[in-house]
Order: structure tokens, then sequence, then C-alpha cells
């Protein structure tokens, strides 16, 4: 029967023909708060209307582009608007050099995920993974707002997957190494110190240390608030839109006290007051490096510095994470295996008897003496 009553509750059950692939299914509903029959009839009736019925055909698209032009209307009215300029200037460059000249004047509808898989498959056998990924999810991105705009009816790239990564190298310096370093700036350029001191005590990215501006210390509670950040000319915020407060060791802050200087409101700058560039910063960097006799790394990698020698020293990995301004622990975890000694000492401390004195090391049974 369509309908039957149990217990006080009234159940719909019946067979029909799908109307999209033809296939008998059965459909199965209790009627809620329904207390008559006449209701549960009313609510059976509505019910096998709407699972007979054929769904409504896609709405036709009515919008035409080329791949090309899109592209560019795409930066223009989503990217810009909604992204920051480093982003932008990475996505029009990748759009220009890499996926418009393989994707061409195509109108957006014949894009498919052959396609899609086809510029994956060309673009590995030239590029860095993790660059293709980064192609991958622009395209992605692209299309998403390509069906939402009406120019194509679904994302061509939405299945192509992105690809397995190797675990990320990078290069730092010990505590003996940056030490080093820091001795032999001193010595051949000593207006440098601090800023050098600074991304080695703080962590702190690039652009963040060419924006520090003297409001942003506090030399009372020991404290560095990093608030914004300098790239390509522009002024935006911290990677990640996360700002966060760092503290000053004692050295830094009597280096930094030292360095107060009356060029304006910037810690670090040109002579003029002028914001620093990455240009500028590499040379007194690089002959710091070859005076002191260290193998070559980038600046970027003093960040790697700091957050290596903390883990070294057993500083948990959730407190790195805070220092540096990761937006999840994923990306600090890169750090982990640095850090051998403080997972011994760990599982040492599980022979500790529980509330009384530790025993000798030696001695070798597991179990109660006899």
């Amino acid at each position: 029967m369509p309908i039957r009553k149990r217990n006080d509750v009234w159940y719909v059950d019946f067979r029909y023909q799908d109307p999209v692939t033809g296939q008998s299914k059965r459909f199965k509903r209790t009627t809620g708060p329904t207390t008559t029959r006449k209701e549960a009839e009313a609510l059976e009736r509505k019910w096998r209307l709407e699972a007979e019925t054929p769904p409504p055909p896609p709405a036709p698209v009515k919008k035409q582009a080329a791949f090309s032009g899109f592209a560019k209307h795409f930066l223009d009215v989503h990217i810009q608007a909604n992204r920051k300029h480093s982003y932008w200037r990475s996505a029009e460059q990748a759009l220009r050099v890499h996926i418009v000249p393989f994707f061409g004047d195509r109108d957006l509808r014949e894009i498919d995920a052959e396609l899609v898989a086809r510029y994956k498959a060309a673009k590995v056998k030239t590029h860095a993974l993790k660059t293709v990924n980064n192609h991958l999810g622009l395209l992605s991105i692209l299309f998403k707002k390509a069906v939402e705009w009406g120019y194509c009816e679904k994302n061509p790239a939405t299945g192509a997957g992105l690809l397995r990564l190797p675990p990320q190298e990078f290069r730092f310096w010990d505590r003996e190494q940056s030490q080093a370093f820091l001795a032999a700036v001193e010595v051949r350029d000593p207006v440098w110190l601090p800023f050098f001191l600074c991304a080695l005590r703080t962590g702190m990215r690039l652009g963040e240390l060419c924006a520090l501006t003297w409001d942003d210390l506090d030399f009372v509670k020991g404290k560095i608030h990093v608030v914004r950040n300098y790239t390509h000319g522009r002024l935006v915020s911290p990677k990640n839109n996360r700002g966060r407060v760092i503290p000053m060791s004692p050295q830094l802050a009597v280096i930094l006290r030292a360095h107060r200087h009356l060029r304006g409101p910037l810690v670090f700058c040109r002579e003029d007051g002028s914001y620093l560039t990455r240009d500028v910063i590499k040379h007194p960097f690089d002959r710091g490096t070859r005076r002191a006799g260290l193998s070559a790394i980038r600046i970027h990698d003093l960040r790697h510095s700091f957050a290596s020698q903390l883990v070294m020293d057993g500083v948990p990995l959730t407190a790195v994470k805070e220092l540096l301004g990761h937006a999840t622990l994923e990306m600090t975890m890169r750090y982990a295996h640095l850090s051998p000694t403080a997972t011994t000492a760990y599982v040492a401390g599980l022979d500790e008897p529980v509330g009384g004195p530790a025993r000798d090391p030696s001695w070798s049974h597991v179990g109660p003496t006899r």
C-alpha cells in the first residue's frame, strides 16, 4: 500500500520510475506530524509527482568568450579586486607566459577535462611540480568564476588532481654559523648589524623587516608588533593577513636602541628614509657570508635559521608556528625532524617511575623483580 499507519505514525511507501535513468526505484518516508489519512494521502500524491517529474534542463549558457579574453577579464574583475597585488602579479605572469599560450582563443565551453590534463602533462616535463600545482589551482579558480558568470556550464579543472610534492628542503645556519655571520657583518658592514640581527632573532619575512616602524617596537614590554609587509613597491598586510607579536631578545633590544636614527619612521631604511629593497640588502648579505666562510643561502633562509635553531633547542612546534605567523601547523612541521634529541628525551621519560625516584637506566628488565 502507498500509505500505512503504525504506532500513530503514517508511512508513505511506493515504487516509481526515475525520469532520468528509467530505473525502478522505491520511495519511503514518514509524514511527520500528520495525524489524518487525508493529509497523508495528499503528501503521498505530492511526493509521487515530485519523484516522477523530470528535472528542468540546465539553463543555457548565454555568454561566449575566448579563453584569452576571459583570462584578462578574470584578472581585472576578480583577482585585482579580491587578492593582494603580489598574487595578482604571479597570476598575471602565469596566465600570460604559460596558460594563455596553451589554451589560446578556444571558446571556454570547448575546454574539457582532457585538455586540462594535457596541459598538466606538458608542464610536468618542463616545470617544478609546485609550479604546475599553482597553475592548476589558478585554472580552477578561473573556470569557477566562468561558471558563476555564465560563460560555461562546468569547471573542467575540478578533477585535474594536484601532483604529490616531495618533502620540501631548505637551507639554514645553526647558531654557531649565525654568530659567525653576525661577527663578519659587524666588522665589514656594521651599519647592517641591526637588520641582520633582527632577522635572525625574530624570523620576520623580508617584507616585514622592510616595513617595520619605530612605533611597532615596544621597548618597555620587549615586544615587536608585526602589522604590515612591504612587497613589490606596495605596503600591504602580513602574509595570510596574520599580524603577530614577537618577543624582543635583550641583545636585540640593546642593538635597536643604539640604532635609533632620525631618517624617518622606518627602522631599516636607506639614507633618504625610503624603503629597502632585496637588491640593496643582498650586497652586504653576500659580503658577510663570504667573510664568515659560510655556505651561501638566501636572505629568506635567515627565517628558516631562526625557526630551525628554536626547534633544535626543543621549543614546541606550536610556539614556533605562532612566532613565524604560519596559517597552519602543517607548514611548521617541515622543521619537526630537527628535534631528535627532544623526542629521545620524551621517550626516555617513560622509564621514570610514577611518583618515585629515577631508576638506574642500566636495568634491563621491564617487569617486577622476583
